[in-house]
């Protein structure tokens, strides 16, 4: 609300990119609406749709983002 953006308008992925300095693809974005994910997608994020923590953790694993226990 601060900024006056909701998801999922492409707006708000915009400023957080330039306020953040972030590059869309080496930048994870989880959200547990398919509609957020979709926009995020769209313009170049990774992404995680959220279902529960450990399909969360299992996906974070195999795209490399986080090192299994193991």
């Amino acid at each position: 609300s601060r900024v006056q953006q909701v998801k999922p308008q492409p707006e708000i992925f915009e400023l957080a990119r330039q306020r953040f300095l972030l590059t869309p693809a080496n930048t994870l974005f989880i959200d547990d609406s398919g509609k957020n994910i979709a926009a995020a997608s769209a313009l170049g994020w990774q992404t995680i749709l959220f279902m529960d923590a450990a399909r969360c953790e299992a996906e974070l694993t195999e795209k490399r983002w986080l090192r299994s226990a193991g």
